[in-house]
């Protein structure tokens, strides 16, 4: 079963692994096997974030680190690859960014520990360092690419975003892989933080719904 997750996480069939995990996990759960629960978890964490919910990714990686913690695991995170190490640097930033460690399931150490065992990036990520200018990357950003980023920041999954905008899931994915590129990162947590970073996205002062500027618009 794990090794069909796996196939159909790199074929990017998210739903469809979703289906394929959900009961191993909670059977895993319930019987606390715990290094079982673990990998499901770290497998959850994927087929979330192909599906684009960034919620539920959150919500996994967090069960899966503080279930990790406990357990003395770092391994697990290691063989997962580059995906599950730029979600680490995600979280491991948000951490440094608003909360102490006590307030979190997980300790920024640990997280520390993990990323330095993928040899992951725990310096600014590639955008701040990026000698490329701000402007060019913007110019880059096609109209429909701006509006997938405002749809993302909403907080709306692929296939919703896909419904709204009335395409395939499929060109979703095409435009969120020209996203990664265009802004220098690796999943939709980091392309959201670059767009507001840059001032493609900022947030109303009367509400909480992410505004996304028009390329034709200059920048207040």
């Amino acid at each position: 079963m794990i090794a069909q997750a796996r196939l159909l996480i790199a074929q990017e069939q998210g739903e469809q692994a979703l289906q394929l995990l959900g009961p191993s996990y909670q059977q895993a759960h319930n019987q606390g096997r715990s290094k079982s629960e673990l990998t499901l978890l770290l497998l959850l964490t994927q087929a979330y974030h192909i599906e684009g919910n960034t919620q539920h990714t959150l919500q996994k990686l967090e069960q899966a680190l503080s279930l990790a913690e406990t357990g003395g695991y770092i391994r697990s995170f290691v063989d997962e690859g580059p995906v599950m190490a730029a979600l680490l640097t995600e979280i491991y930033s948000r951490y440094q960014r608003h909360a102490s460690a006590e307030q979190n399931h997980s300790s920024s150490d640990y997280i520390y520990t993990l990323l330095s065992s993928v040899g992951a990036e725990t310096q600014p990520p590639r955008w701040l360092i990026s000698q490329e200018n701000d402007d060019d990357m913007i110019d880059k950003l096609s109209e429909r690419e701006y509006m997938v980023l405002g749809l993302i920041a909403e907080g709306l999954s692929n296939q919703e975003i896909a419904q709204k905008l009335v395409v395939t899931v499929s060109t979703i994915k095409t435009h969120l892989n020209n996203i990664y590129a265009k802004l220098h990162v690796h999943t939709r947590l980091q392309a959201v933080t670059r767009a507001y970073d840059l001032g493609v996205l900022r947030r109303s002062e009367v509400d909480t719904e992410p505004l996304i500027y028009p390329r034709s618009t200059e920048k207040l």
